[in-house]
């Protein structure tokens, strides 16, 4: 088939309005895509803002029970060196009386 100029022109002339819309497209659809991709990063950085904190919080709780436990660890041991002394204390003190209550069962 032979084309004329008029026919040929026309192509052309439509070649590059299609041309030009998908050009238009493109530059939106990349714009679209940017914009996308900076929220995504936005919000990507306030998660990571937000999870830091709730773990700096959480590492803060867990040191904060951390002293406490060894604090009353050692009021817990300190109880038990005092009634452990009691005991040996009370252990003597028997032992003591031991030889009075012989000889008052002797007298019995």
């Amino acid at each position: 088939s032979a084309s004329t100029p008029e026919t040929w022109a026309k192509f052309s002339h439509d070649n590059i309005h299609r041309a030009e819309r998908e050009k238009l497209a493109s530059v939106n659809l990349r714009a679209l895509i940017d914009n996308i991709l900076r929220d995504v990063s936005e919000d990507l950085r306030m998660q990571c803002a937000a999870v830091n904190g709730a773990f700096d919080k959480r590492c803060e709780e867990l040191e904060d029970a951390k002293q406490k436990l060894e604090y009353h660890l050692k009021k817990i041991l300190k109880k038990i060196g005092d009634q452990e002394a009691n005991i040996a204390a009370l252990k003597q003190a028997i032992k003591e009386k031991e030889a009075p209550i012989k000889v008052a069962q002797t007298r019995l």
